[in-house]
């Protein structure tokens, strides 16, 4: 796919060819980064999948991830996401008793950390591989920017972009063609499941009561935007 201003930008299949080999994949079971994990699987890449949790123990996403390893026959590492830390730490619905809990919980910054915990579960070091994730241009115009100013191959960072200049029609051929299909966050969110807000928990609740109970345990204050919501708005819904 041609995208207008963006001709100068090496092509994603000459990116997954040059840095073909055993490289990480941010798997947020996301359509784009179902399709990166597509795309690189074809393109000969060992890949080597982590999922970064929100909320740990939810039951919709474990069946989901338990899918994903099924048909792509790789085991899919789970890590903490940092926002699950920040969320604690920051006060996020949580009531007084677990102040000094929560006020001792350590944070997690973006960067390698990531990859550290990847490394100790599979007993091996990743400090020269690359970090591939599912940006691609045209899902935004940020993300449009973000490969015009940096390219599809970040240096500093370690991490490239496999899959940047593919478009919906790609993604969908590629969902086909390995007769895949995508969570059911799509049904209730159109996307993946990474909030807490009402927007999030109100299909959260009506869909999956159990695993809305898992976050409560987790943000026992939640219920506080629900009612918002729901009373105080008077919406009943999203």
């Amino acid at each position: 796919m041609h995208i207008k201003g963006l001709e100068h930008v090496q092509p994603s299949e000459s990116v997954r060819e040059e840095l073909q080999g055993r490289n990480l994949l941010a798997f947020s079971r996301g359509k784009d980064a179902l399709a990166a994990w597509i795309a690189m699987m074809e393109s000969g890449h060992d890949v080597v999948p982590f999922h970064m949790t929100t909320v740990p123990g939810l039951d919709f996403i474990e069946e989901s991830l338990a899918y994903y390893e099924r048909k792509m026959g790789t085991k899919i590492i789970q890590v903490p996401h940092n926002s699950l830390a920040r969320h604690i730490s920051g006060l996020l619905f949580q009531p007084p008793g677990r102040l000094a809990i929560c006020e001792s919980t350590p944070m997690f910054e973006k960067g390698p950390w990531e990859r550290e915990w990847v490394a100790e579960a599979l007993e091996a070091k990743y400090d020269t591989d690359w970090l591939a994730t599912g940006v691609r241009a045209a899902d935004s115009p940020q993300r449009y920017t973000h490969v015009k100013i940096r390219g599809p191959i970040n240096e500093n960072t370690g991490t490239f972009l496999p899959v940047w200049d593919w478009g919906a029609e790609e993604l969908e051929w590629s969902f086909k063609r390995h007769d895949i299909k995508l969570p059911v966050d799509y049904q209730l969110w159109g996307r993946t499941f990474d909030g807490l807000d009402a927007r999030f928990m109100l299909p959260l609740r009506d869909r999956f009561p159990k695993d809305y109970q898992k976050v409560l345990e987790w943000f026992p204050l939640l219920e506080a935007d629900i009612f918002r919501h729901e009373v105080v708005m008077g919406k009943g819904g999203l």
